[in-house]
């Protein structure tokens, strides 16, 4: 696409811009009346289900006011015109697609988000924030930090979403769908590439990927609102700063993990000035609190966390406590330092502090009053400003060594020839690390599985890295060929104790597959055999959370029930289906396939979203296991390129059976099998 023309003085706009930008208000949004009781917070899970597993260095101990904080973050727009103004820097042109946006935004933008019928979900809410202000922030902010040499406004910062956050279970889940990143460096714009100073370029390449600050959004209800403003009351007895229980998983007999990896720490240099707490003060470590298992003792006790004595955790709505946790989890996971918890019109802006473990909050913020722009235009400052000092301390203390030598660069077409083998071979060997167990072994390790009744799960990567695993109780068998009959586990009750033999291991990776009823996690499961020798094996776990997830969760558990019943082949095998001791979860675990019909084939402009490399024999097998499946008395009722799959010996396989029906009329038997059909030839995107 050429580039626009570029004339000096006919974009020589910045003054009126800076002015609409620093007085910019929006206008007062509301929810319509009918759905504001369905625009209501949730309970604890599915936040309080994984704000449990945060690293023990890395929780959240104090919550404390931060009055000035909005005088700090605005003061540093001030002080960088003052520096303009001193080195005598004239207003500079401005893009013409950056007159564009702003020309949207400034005259359109209160006719397109004052619609009285519109159904503002908190998706709707980052859109609101991202395109009618931030993008216009991003170029000022690219000029003024990153590229300030160079001759025109141009945006090094930009939006993306690389699905790796938790997808929201309903549209009145808080949300956290608006990243602000580094453009990689291959494509930021060749005028100001060269212009950029090294050190911020080391920042961008080694960080593009990384998050600059986390924003949550809650949903524009009353509840929001109130809740929002309630968090004065975790300081409100104690004007300094609020001691907090934080959240963890309350199995007692299991070593105590402690995560001591090098991550960047705060930045040396900072707009905001925090108070000076006195180290006496700090928070002692939490070994001496929990139990720790000795040599001899291989005992574990699950017990439920949700006990009468802390109010946190025995919380049926959402508390202040709880969402702070949870906006600390988040933060601890993109490690970001600048937090924005926004529900509609009033938002806080909140300082995550790593040293002391102490989350700062400002005062509830008016979006609605002039003047919110330039607010806006500080914290994006702050976020970029923090980045840069943190990057510069953590490799001071963490050098990468240089490359001299640059590899040669592969022509266009070897590029997508070996992209593709390279990505499928990745994949192959993430599915197959722990899964190369001889017959004899995978059989030991199934008769052991089937008999034993906990699981202790845990994260290991994404951010987040258990101290304590979570306890779950077993409430459906293996189903497998090499399990000959299910094991009766009714007579264990939570409470009980358990030895090694009875319970396994589940470590879990932050990479999420989104589903349509659950999240799906990658991991692996580590079983500890009487002699001490351990196995591992490479599965999958769906975690529902909330009621209807969870049903629906257990149904697919019924689904594959009755498909191991009537002996249909090439469907996933079940480890089991477990339930967090607490309740917050249903977890299915089940066999992991090397990749799927998608990943092999992603959708590009070219081919369509269609298949349009199966091969004959692969859409036979295909054919065949949806014909067995129907014979079994089941619809898929979900049959796409995600729930197609290679397993890990090289053959088709079906999975994903939760939206499937059973005892369903022919006719969807019929228009099923017609539309896999299509779908394995190329001649359709289509989902029955």
């Amino acid at each position: 696409m050429p580039e626009p023309s570029f004339q000096a003085a006919s974009y020589d706009l910045l003054p009126e811009v800076i002015e609409e930008t620093f007085s910019f208000q929006f206008p007062f949004i509301t929810q319509p009346q009918d759905q504001q009781k369905e625009m209501r917070l949730f309970g604890p899970a599915p936040f309080m289900f994984y704000d449990r597993h945060v690293n023990e260095g890395q929780r959240l101990k104090y919550v404390a006011s931060l009055p000035s904080l909005t005088d700090d973050i605005t003061r540093i727009v001030d002080d960088r015109l003052e520096e303009l103004k001193k080195t005598g820097s004239r207003p500079l042109p401005l893009w013409h697609e950056t007159i564009i946006d702003f020309a949207f935004i400034f005259k359109g933008a209160r006719r397109h988000i004052n619609e009285g019928d519109r159904e503002f979900t908190t998706d709707v809410l980052g859109y609101r924030i991202r395109s009618l202000l931030s993008e216009a922030c991003l170029p000022l902010i690219s000029n003024w930090v990153i590229h300030p040499r160079a001759p025109k406004y141009y945006s090094t910062l930009w939006f993306d979403d690389d699905g790796s956050r938790l997808p929201p279970a309903g549209v009145s889940t808080p949300c956290e769908d608006f990243k602000i990143r580094f453009v990689p460096l291959d494509r930021v714009h060749r005028d100001v590439l060269d212009l950029i100073p090294d050190a911020i370029k080391d920042v961008m390449a080694d960080w593009h990927d990384r998050d600059l600050a986390t924003w949550i959004f809650l949903p524009l209800s009353p509840d929001s609102e109130q809740l929002l403003r309630n968090l004065d009351s975790l300081w409100s007895r104690a004007p300094k700063r609020r001691i907090l229980a934080s959240p963890c998983c309350a199995t007692q007999g299991f070593p105590v993990s402690f995560d001591h990896a090098p991550r960047p720490g705060d930045a040396k240099v900072t707009p905001w000035t925090l108070p000076v707490v006195h180290p006496s003060a700090m928070p002692c470590s939490v070994k001496s609190d929990l139990r720790e298992r000795s040599a001899a003792d291989d005992t574990v006790h699950p017990r439920s966390s949700c006990h009468p004595s802390s109010k946190f955790l025995d919380m049926k709505d959402p508390t202040p406590e709880g969402l702070v946790h949870h906006v600390w989890r988040v933060a601890v996971q993109k490690d970001t330092t600048v937090i924005v918890i926004h529900c509609g019109n009033h938002e806080r802006i909140g300082i995550r502090h790593r040293a002391s473990q102490t989350l700062y909050l400002s005062d509830v913020i008016d979006l609605t009053e002039p003047g919110y722009g330039k607010l806006h235009l500080g914290t994006l400052m702050s976020a970029v400003c923090d980045t840069l000092s943190r990057y510069q301390a953590f490799r001071e203390k963490n050098p990468v060594p240089r490359t001299k030598k640059r590899p040669r660069s592969p022509e266009k077409n070897e590029v997508r020839r070996s992209s593709k083998r390279q990505r499928l071979n990745h994949l192959l060997e993430r599915s197959r690390v722990h899964s190369l167990l001889g017959q004899r072994d995978s059989k030991i390790l199934w008769t052991e599985i089937a008999q034993r009744p906990l699981l202790l799960l845990r994260f290991s990567g994404g951010g987040l890295n258990s101290s304590v695993p979570a306890s779950c109780l077993r409430m459906g068998s293996c189903l497998s060929r090499q399990v000959q009959a299910p094991v009766d586990h009714s007579c264990n009750t939570t409470g009980e104790s358990y030895q090694s033999s009875e319970y396994f291991l589940l470590t879990l990776d932050w990479e999420i597959a989104s589903g349509r009823t659950a999240q799906v996690f990658p991991g692996y499961l580590q079983l500890t055999l009487p002699g001490g020798r351990k196995l591992l094996q490479t599965v999958v776990a769906k975690i529902a959370y909330y009621k209807e997830a969870q049903e629906r969760v257990r149904q697919e558990y019924q689904v594959y029930q009755r498909l191991w019943a009537h002996k249909v082949k090439r469907i996933p095998e079940i480890y089991g289906l477990f339930e967090d001791v607490d309740n917050l979860a249903t977890i299915l675990v089940m066999e992991r396939a090397a990749y799927t019909f998608r990943q092999r084939e992603p959708a590009t402009k070219e081919n369509k979203g269609l298949l349009q490399e199966v091969q004959p024999s692969e859409r036979s097998a295909c054919m065949t296991i949806v014909k067995a499946i129907h014979d079994a008395g089941v619809v898929h009722r979900d049959l796409r390129a995600e729930n197609l799959v290679i397993a890990q010996d090289g053959k088709p396989m079906v999975i994903d059976f939760d939206h499937a029906a059973l005892d369903a009329p022919e006719r969807w038997k019929d228009m099923e099998m017609k539309s896999i059909e299509d779908l394995l030839s190329g001649k359709l995107f289509f989902r029955f």
